[in-house]
């Protein structure tokens, strides 16, 4: 659905309920401003978790006796494991921070696009 047909949809919509249209779509804007910081605190929160992957992993490494005869083995699977568990929180974060990013720097179109969904599924 391009921009131009949900603005004309709005408008039919608008002209039919205009009081109730504006305090629909100021509702429908406000939810996504919470939905945007709640993705944004999400993704800071599993920035957090970085050091606390990495400390475990540190004393995973330091219990690996040196002298054993799979230590080289299992210091490549610790430091596999610690960089899977960080590429995997990366990754996660990321998805979490653009989405907050599109809903916050753009909440009128991201409300736009919701409430088109819900008129014309």
């Amino acid at each position: 659905m391009s921009p131009e047909q949900i603005a004309e949809l709005l408008e039919q919509l608008a002209e039919k309920l205009t009081p109730a249209a504006q305090y629909v779509f100021a509702l429908a804007q406000r939810q996504v401003v919470i939905e945007g910081i709640e993705n944004g605190v999400v993704a800071l929160g599993l920035l957090l978790l970085l050091p606390l992957i990495w400390r475990v992993s540190g004393k995973v490494r330091a219990t690996i006796d040196p002298e054993g005869w799979d230590a080289r083995f299992e210091k490549a699977m610790a430091w596999s494991a610690t960089a899977f568990g960080t590429g995997m929180v990366l990754f996660i974060a990321s998805t979490f921070g653009k989405t907050a990013l599109d809903f916050l720097l753009n909440p009128e179109w991201q409300t736009l696009l919701r409430l088109a969904k819900l008129v014309r599924p």
